[in-house]
């Protein structure tokens, strides 16, 4: 049966599934979203002859600009749609992999769409110059004027109207199986458990728990057996990985680039030679990892008495450090964004209000449920928390810091009435944002800590947690670009691929990483994002700094703003940065991290 008409099948047996109890108030979904799963089944069908009726168009759409802009106006309500849909079956998936009808959902509507949808872009990628630059005059088409001008980016590189309707109709079983295998893969790895006085800890699910335990030798039970679950289910996920490395380079060379690296630069807006050079330059920074390790390292020994620290120790604070609730979590975020104005504030607040029932945040693992965090929302739906496990560790406090700016970004575009063709721009932009709240987050803490141990401690955590990130993220993009740029045949040539990486960013390279790199089955090559993220965090951070309220005025302001133009036209237009000057943003960064670095080093 086709996955589509198999999803409505299913609609009388979503009723037998249980829902998944919860320490802490789920997510009002029905408020937000849909009532029901059968009610999100009727308006995908709804949709489905939505999309029917727009492909109606395909044959005549380009011959005038009122025929351009009426199709592009459908299609936005469209995209409208498809974004509650993908959030709400994204939402449910999270809260119990199990739910098949929920994770295979998602990939089935996005399929969906791309299928009925890929003529719009390749018809204006196809127009004439001349005949465009005559519609463009019209003011119909104003409004649609930068969508049409990064449309039009991917002239030469598309496979046709044709050509692109058959590879979205095949994605599913082109390159979406394979995170499906590596989740499936996941659930079923037995990672263990480890005792401790509070009882046996989840190896998967208490990750952050057992990372800073007191207890080295339950730091290296953990450490140890997680190593062991991947090595347990290695073989399928390395079928995984390589599969989706073919993948991405066989549809790289459809869309004529030399492999699916190039082709994700590419998208992203950058010359891939460019990107290529900038992992390379960030790459060779990796020894500000290695003397991190070293501060800890040291910290540890001087601290704890910890003579050969190993990477188990690395999280492991060297002070009593309370886990947080969630309603001290509030009063904390309540305090730190008060410094990006009362816009940002009240909107973070809102987000974390239990009233508003806009978060699924568990307070304690829960089998089936996905352990990370994450939030949805759009133009057309409120924006919704998702945290797999709050155990009120710094951790947790800054993947609710990263991922509640996410949605609080959301809100603001919401807010302003950004429409929903320009609210979702380059994901290096989105990345750049919430990382940044999670450096306001730990330089708060260091600033109001109440001994001189505390601050180190935040200190540490503003460079380990994120100050680092953009060196992280080139190794990460070093090792994923590495992955489609040599030839690799087993698990094997992944290994010895990884420790060669590695070895030049930490002083402990792990053979397996590669096997824990979700995204690199979840979301090919989006790593990459994490560098100019990063990057970019940075530099707000200095010029926060600086300057703090008339930053942050202009700050919120790109945020309400959208996507209506290039990231580097709207980084100059608000924030006088230039993203072009990829020499003073890694010099702006190597200066923060190396400023903070010598700090801790000359405690010593």
């Amino acid at each position: 049966m086709h996955r589509l008409a198999r999803r409505f099948s299913t609609i009388a047996a979503l009723a037998l599934f249980p829902v998944l109890a919860h320490a802490a108030p789920s997510a009002d979904l029905a408020r937000y979203y849909f009532a029901s799963p059968q009610d999100e089944l009727k308006s995908c069908e709804q949709l489905t002859r939505q999309l029917n009726d727009l492909e109606k168009f395909k044959a005549t759409f380009t011959t005038s600009a009122a025929s351009i802009a009426a199709t592009l106006a459908q299609f936005e309500q469209i995209q409208t749609e498809v974004q509650r849909h993908d959030a709400y079956l994204h939402l449910r998936c999270a809260d119990d992999e199990t739910d098949s009808a929920a994770c295979d959902g998602e990939d089935v509507v996005d399929s969906l769409v791309d299928s009925h949808t890929a003529f719009i872009a390749s018809g204006i990628a196809a127009l004439p110059p001349a005949k465009l630059a005559a519609m463009l005059k019209s003011p119909a088409l104003q409004p649609y004027s930068y969508v049409i001008a990064d449309m039009r980016r991917q002239n030469g590189h598309d496979a046709g109207a044709a050509g692109e309707q058959v590879l979205a109709k095949l994605s599913p079983d082109l390159s979406d199986w394979q995170d499906a295998l590596y989740e499936q893969a996941l659930s079923h790895a037995d990672f263990g458990t480890v005792s401790t006085p509070q009882g046996a800890l989840d190896v998967a699910r208490q990750r952050n728990v057992l990372a800073v335990h007191p207890d080295r030798d339950v730091r290296k039970q953990a450490f140890d057996k997680r190593n062991a679950g991947f090595d347990r289910i290695r073989d399928d996920v390395a079928f995984a990985l390589l599969h989706t490395v073919s993948a991405g380079n066989a549809k790289a060379g459809l869309h004529k680039f030399a492999n699916a690296p190039d082709a994700k630069y590419f998208a992203m807006g950058f010359d891939p030679a460019h990107t290529r050079a900038l992992i390379e330059k960030v790459s060779a920074s990796g020894t500000l990892l290695k003397r991190f390790e070293s501060v800890r390292a040291a910290d540890l020994h001087q601290s704890l008495g910890v003579k050969d620290a190993a990477p188990w120790d690395m999280r492991m604070p060297t002070m009593t450090i309370a886990p947080r609730t969630l309603d001290d979590a509030r009063g904390i975020y309540h305090a730190v964004f008060a410094q990006l104005g009362p816009v940002y504030q009240a909107q973070f607040d809102a987000l974390l209000d239990p009233a508003n029932g806009r978060t699924d945040i568990a307070l304690g693992a829960i089998p089936h449920r996905y352990t990370g965090g994450f939030s949805v929302g759009s133009t057309g739906a409120t924006s919704v928390l998702f945290v797999g496990n709050f155990s009120g560790t710094y951790k947790d406090m800054s993947v609710i810091a990263h991922e509640g700016g996410h949605a609080v970004h959301r809100a603001l575009m919401r807010a302003n009435k950004v429409r929903s063709i320009y609210a979702d721009g380059p994901h290096y932009l989105f990345e750049s944002f919430a990382i940044f709240n999670e450096l306001l987050l730990a330089d708060y803490l260091a600033v109001h800590a109440k001994t001189p141990a505390e601050k180190r401690y935040y200190d540490e955590q503003f460079l380990d947690v994120k100050g680092l990130d953009y060196i992280r993220g080139a190794q990460d993009a070093a090792l994923e670009q590495a992955f489609y740029d040599a030839p690799l045949h087993k698990a094997d040539d992944l290994d010895a691929l990884t420790l060669k990486i590695d070895a030049q960013f930490t002083q402990w390279p792990q053979k397996n990483r590669w096997e824990a790199l979700g995204l690199a089955y979840e979301d090919p090559l989006y790593n990459v994002n994490y560098l100019y993220g990063g990057l970019l965090a940075l530099q707000y951070y200095k010029l926060w700094k600086a300057s703090p309220q008339t930053f942050a005025a202009a700050y919120v302001a790109l945020l309400q703003n959208g996507f209506d133009d290039t990231p580097a036209n709207l980084l100059k237009r608000f924030l006088k940065i230039d993203l072009n000057d990829e020499a003073a943003l890694v010099a702006n960064a190597q200066s923060v991290a190396e400023e903070k670095l010598a700090a801790l080093e000359a405690a010593h």
